[in-house]
């Protein structure tokens, strides 16, 4: 008798099917094949077939089974006089059977023997032991108990062992230079299974040999893109490493044999770029028709300008390079960017031409006002369609909200004077020139669909993308555009944005901070005089969260008068309940100093008083928060203040000795301090199934990202991680972390941006040879980005604490730049593995 299962479950018996009764009976038999001469529990055998629950004659069910295949052994005995044998033995059965009789028994034998062969350099033994293995595969494994909802975790491991094997075989197969042979099986199994990289880089190789040089890089880039979007990953060194090489033409890649590894020399030196190349966007990007290209001189339309172009008063360049401090005005640098951008354009009227002119006038002088002041660039230079693009010169993780809240102002107020506009808001990377740090040139597809929405949104209409809503939303009131679909339209500006979700019934992981800002609360009320408190964090880390944490515990003291502020500090100190109105009217009559001094006496008359401050780096009262301690002499007062890092870089008077305070840096939680978060916002833990190690490794600490990843896990119909379909990065996430690598200081974010053409672990002279810098210089970058916890320190150099963060830097660097960066000679020896 043989029993296959490779395939659809068959029963053979002298060259004849043997018909089997019923589901449960095929179910039972192909179980206890898989475990064929071990003991299987019953309580494992009931678990395996009704995995969403038992029923109560689920055990009945498995006893008539187990009748019904015994009646069947006893009746059938091989020629050789081989019967299969089904044992009661606790806890459960026992199916006895000979190796040979089950094609998984073979598969695995004859899967070791090619192993075996390989390590003892018999290729031919090797090649032919792998292909009589996967020979006996039939299609999928268990198809027939598949259709009908099995999914055993042993049939995803037999199906690791089957691509193993094909690993093997290709492997072997392309050291003999058959790289033709295998292709077209290789790419079937490739596109497949994105997720693995061995194989993709056999593909790469094998594409390689085969004179498609383009192809080959094609298939690192997408499987680059399927690991980074799919598990938050990146490729490991062997494949990266492997795109080096073939970016460099290394003569190892072409010869027989496996692909090469940590290859640092080029056989030969690589032939110049010319300046003339135009560096575009990703194909996946591009739009149906050319791109706009926006310039001092404006909006240039598809067709007139051409590739390449260079704006009046900048000298071309050689090949774009990643700048770094020093003498930037001899370079321009080039940059991939995720930017919102707003497109206006007056409504279509039959006024006199004078008066559409002054009309225009009017509008650019009002969207130009309300751009700026929301830090957005503007092109310039006529043209029938105004852009504002927000995330340039750097992104903001709140973009989206500007961009549709200057819309907004922008028709309101040419509403008030007549002016009808019809405007087009859209996200999407963009391509952006800067020289001597400023951009000179935009272009992007996301350009032309902002300009194609503006032209045909509704008069007097705001017209949103999705994107740009779902990353808004919180902070504007929307309604579904009727005329467009996919598109919104944007109502009004919430008074108050909703706020982000607290972490339910938990505090994690940050009980020493709160402890510290109380030590610090008894510090001031004791000496009686003020000290500033600066809690400093990246995005979503949990500044706010602590400052809410400590307003409850001080309401719990009476005597502690607390006041917080978002705006104006006189203004907030004025409208402090209890105070005098003699006071107050100092207060607001812009007397600050003396009019503080008097406020703090009064309002500490029988206590300490908190000021507690949110997103200080943003607000316009951080240099009177910042000399608020001197107003303040002599009086208990507590300053605390949250802020981004840029705040310490950005703002000298905060760290000067005069003002200085202390500093709380919010560390990333602890992965225990996460797991406890998510027990709380995925109480369902089956739903994490065995990714919860991955995804915990994704959030790194970040309370903001615990709540993105735990929002896609709760949106899935699948445990997590899938092997088929594996959770994205949230946009909040990709979000957040493209304003944090633009928050850097320049040097630090160009040095990041270089280690991720390295390999995962790096050093400084790796990331030099990039950067055509010294190590020296490029080690104390490296020391800042770790201090920051950008980075972290391994025992061979650094590496990135998030890998999307990785993916978000590496993004930025157009395709070109990579290329040539990439082919340049470095003279040092490979690095070893």
């Amino acid at each position: 008798m043989r029993f296959d299962l490779l395939g659809p479950l068959d029963v053979v018996h002298n060259g004849r099917a043997v018909v089997l009764r019923g589901a449960t009976q095929r179910a039972v038999l192909a179980y206890l094949l898989l475990h064929h001469n071990e003991v299987v529990a019953t309580s494992s055998l009931l678990s395996a077939l009704w995995p969403e629950g038992i029923p109560a004659t689920a055990r009945k069910m498995v006893q008539n089974a187990v009748s019904g295949l015994r009646t069947m052994f006893a009746t059938r005995t091989g020629s050789d006089g081989a019967q299969p044998m089904l044992l009661t033995h606790a806890p459960g059965y026992l199916l006895r059977v000979e190796r040979d009789q089950v094609d998984v028994a073979r598969f695995r034998l004859l899967a070791a023997d090619g192993r075996t062969a390989c390590g003892a350099g018999e290729a031919d033994r090797a090649v032919t032991a792998y292909r009589e293995a996967l020979g006996l595969w039939r299609g999928r494994m268990l198809a027939d108990l598949a259709e009908n909802g099995v999914d055993w975790p042993e049939l995803a491991a037999l199906e690791d062992e089957r691509l193993a094997v094909h690993e093997d075989l290709f492997a072997l197969e392309l050291e003999r230079g058959r790289h033709h042979e295998v292709l077209t099986t290789l790419r079937g199994l490739a596109e497949a299974h994105p997720h693995r990289e061995r194989l993709n880089a056999q593909l790469m190789t094998a594409l390689y040999r085969c004179g498609r040089h383009v192809d080959a890089l094609e298939v690192f880039r997408a499987t680059r893109a399927s690991l980074a979007e799919g598990l938050g990953l990146e490729p490991g060194k062997e494949l990266r490493e492997l795109e080096r090489a073939i970016l460099r033409h290394d003569e190892t890649v072409l010869a027989h044999g496996p692909a090469p590894v940590h290859v640092r020399e080029p056989a030969a030196p690589p032939a110049p770029v010319p300046a003339s190349v135009p560096v575009s966007p990703p194909v996946a990007a591009r739009s149906v028709v050319p791109p706009l290209v926006t310039t001092p001189a404006g909006i240039v339309p598809p067709g007139i300008a051409p590739a390449g172009i260079v704006p009046p008063g900048i000298a071309p360049a050689g090949p774009p390079v990643i700048a770094l401090a020093g003498p930037v005005e001899e370079r321009c640098e080039t940059e991939r960017k995720p930017v919102v951008a707003v497109g206006i354009v007056p409504a279509e009227s039959d006024f006199d031409p004078e008066d559409v002119a002054e009309a225009h006038a009017r509008l650019r002088a009002v969207a130009e006002e309300e751009a700026k002041a929301e830090g957005a660039h503007l092109p310039g230079g006529p043209g029938p369609v105004l852009l504002a693009v927000f995330g340039v010169p750097a992104t903001h993780d709140d973009d989206a909200v500007r961009a549709v809240r200057t819309a907004l102002r922008i028709r309101d107020r040419l509403a008030a004077v007549g002016i009808t506009t019809q405007i087009g808001v859209e996200a999407g990377d963009v391509l952006v020139e800067f020289a001597d740090a400023a951009p000179v040139a935009v272009s992007g597809p996301a350009l032309d669909r902002c300009v194609r929405s503006a032209l045909t949104a509704p008069a007097g209409r705001v017209r949103v993308a999705d994107a740009v809503r779902e990353a808004s939303e919180p902070a504007v009131v929307y309604g579904t555009a009727d005329d467009c679909a996919g598109w919104w339209e944007a109502g009004q500006v919430r008074p108050h944005p909703l706020a982000e979700p607290a972490d339910p019934g938990t505090f994690a992981g940050r009980g020493q901070d709160l402890d510290l800002l109380e030590q610090l609360l008894e510090f001031v009320e004791r000496g009686g005089r003020p000290h500033r408190v600066t809690v400093v964090g990246e995005p979503g880390i949990g500044k706010t969260r602590l400052l809410a944490e400590f307003g409850e515990l001080l309401a719990k003291r009476p005597e502690v008068r607390v006041l917080e502020t978002a705006g104006d500090l006189a203004e907030t100190f004025a409208a402090a309940p209890g105070l005098l109105p003699r006071t107050a009217s100092r207060l607001r009559s812009g007397g600050a100093g003396d009019a503080l001094r008097a406020a703090a006496a009064e309002l500490t008359a029988h206590g300490p008083l908190v000021v507690l401050a949110d997103d200080v780096h943003a607000s316009v009262a951080k240099d009177a928060l910042a000399g608020l301690g001197g107003s303040c002499a002599g009086h208990p007062v507590l300053v605390v203040a949250a802020a981004r890092p840029e705040l310490l870089d950005t703002t000298s008077d905060w760290t000067s000795a005069r003002h200085a305070g202390t500093t709380l840096t919010l560390a990333p939680l602890a992965d225990d301090a996460v797991a406890d978060l998510l027990d709380v916002l995925l109480p369902d833990t089956t739903r994490l199934a065995r990714g919860r190690r991955e995804l915990v490794a994704r959030i790194g600490g970040n309370p903001r990202f615990a709540h993105a990843y735990a929002a896609a896990v709760r949106g899935r119909t699948t445990p997590f991680p899938a092997p088929d379909q594996a959770a994205t990065t949230p946009p909040l996430v990709r979000r957040t972390l493209a304003a944090l690598l633009d928050s850097l200081p320049r040097t630090e974010k160009a040095v990041l941006k270089a280690a991720t053409l390295t390999a995962e672990v790096f050093d400084a002279a790796e990331v030099a040879e990039v950067c055509d810098r010294t190590p020296a210089e490029i080690a104390t970058a490296l020391t800042a980005l770790t201090e920051r916890d950008v980075l972290r320190r391994t025992d061979d150099g650094y590496a990135f604490r998030r890998a999307a963060l990785r993916e978000v830097a590496y993004q930025r660097i157009p395709r070109a730049v990579r290329t040539e960066l990439l082919r340049r000679p470095t003279g040092r020896p490979a690095r070893p593995a």
